[in-house]
């Protein structure tokens, strides 16, 4: 660098800032990443998934009908994605007591959409399992 570009820093008092906060946390390496030691939590994407697709508004022009047709059509989509320990989670999670978001929008759907989506999930095929 030539002293031409470092008269910007002529008239600086250097260190006069505020104190940089100390790291908490390590940061993840390169190596981590290549290794896989990220933790991906699977029931939360799917409820996630689950939550979006049972609060979707119709899309325009959708009649109430045509919309609960196609959110049945997702959720079956997404039933078939699921690994059998994935299915028996949710099944159960689903026919608990427990109000939370994914089960008071669930409950929304009329009993005959309900009974069938219970029954895909208890039909999962149980020789899927998690790939880890």
């Amino acid at each position: 660098m030539s002293q031409e570009n470092l008269r910007i820093y002529a008239g600086a008092n250097l260190g006069t800032g505020p104190i940089r906060p100390p790291r908490t946390s390590a940061s993840i390496t390169s190596t981590d990443a290549r290794k896989g030691k990220h933790r991906v939590d699977n029931a939360a994407i799917i409820s996630g998934e689950i939550s979006r697709i049972l609060d979707a508004m119709p899309a325009s022009g959708e009649s109430v009908q045509r919309a609960f047709d196609r959110k049945e059509q997702e959720l079956r989509a997404v039933i078939a994605s699921l690994t059998h320990s994935e299915a028996a989670a949710l099944h159960l999670r689903l026919t608990s007591n427990r109000k939370d978001g994914v089960n008071a929008s669930f409950v929304r759907l009329t009993v005959e959409r309900r009974t069938r989506l219970l029954s895909l999930l208890a039909e999962t095929p149980r020789g899927r399992v998690c790939a880890q």
